[in-house]
């Protein structure tokens, strides 16, 4: 737990850990897998001139320890929340990838929300392959982290050979080898979670979508738009999966934009 400036203690007991910067409206941020807090590093830098930042390390990694054996998505929508909880005024949400999806799980457990931001959830994918995954979990077992996680990034995510050179080539990479062993079985839970009550999140969500973005992305932030009263789309141009490090600026821009609007009052 070194480092993290604020612990949260969850329902079943989990430690949470997140790290705070900045000063402002709170605002929680949650990365998707294979990460950790420093997966919004670039962002949280730039967030932190207008907010209070709290870049959260999801369970089983970093400064929030794993409690298994058996894992279930719902126990990440009830660590969020009690997050959100914590800060004791209305806060912000932003999650990238599979911590949009428990972004969404969150935002519904908790009433202490001043708005919603995601970036290309993915509850359902389409796209999980059993075999591949299966191939993986027996290189990690192997030793093979490596291709273990090339092979999730591009057979699963469908992220092309510039965007995988781009991961590997950055500071991340060692972090996403660390942890590949967690991108299976949230990649199961990804498929067959199907959340219920997006009809209930009447606050306001902005929809973040790389104009290259995979085709799974494109068709499922289409369809939380659609599912989610009064949300907006922002296209992000010339951006896929992975705008957190390859357009940190445009990103944080788009988050402070949307949070400081005076239109949404």
């Amino acid at each position: 737990m070194s480092g993290a400036d604020r612990i949260v203690y969850t329902p079943d007991g989990t430690v949470i850990g997140a790290w705070r910067t900045g000063n402002g409206p709170p605002i929680v941020l949650v990365h998707g897998s294979a990460d950790d807090h420093t997966a919004w590093d670039l962002v949280a830098a730039r967030l932190a001139l207008r907010f209070e930042v709290y870049a959260v390390d999801r369970r089983g990694r970093g400064a929030s320890p794993w409690s298994g054996p058996i894992y279930a998505i719902e126990q990440e929508f009830d660590d969020i929340a009690a997050v959100v909880d914590s800060t004791g005024t209305p806060t912000w949400l932003v999650g990238h990838g599979y911590g949009a999806d428990i972004a969404i799980g969150a935002a519904l457990r908790t009433r202490n929300l001043a708005g919603l931001i995601l970036y290309e959830p993915a509850p359902g994918i389409p796209t999980v392959d059993e075999p591949t995954l299966a191939d993986a979990e027996r290189r990690i077992a192997a030793g093979d982290r490596d291709g273990a996680l090339t092979l999730i990034l591009s057979g699963v995510l469908r992220l092309d050979a510039e965007a995988v050179a781009h991961l590997r080539a950055g500071p991340g990479w060692a972090t996403s080898l660390a942890m590949v062993e967690t991108m299976p079985r949230e990649l199961r839970a990804e498929e067959h979670w199907r959340p219920a009550g997006y009809n209930d999140l009447v606050l306001a969500t902005l929809l973040l979508l790389g104009s290259e973005s995979p085709d799974w992305a494109r068709r499922w932030t289409s369809m939380a738009q659609s599912a989610i009263p009064s949300s907006r789309l922002q296209v992000l141009q010339g951006q896929g999966h992975l705008g957190l490090s390859s357009a940190p600026e445009l990103v944080a821009q788009a988050i402070i934009d949307f949070a400081f609007d005076p239109s949404r009052s």
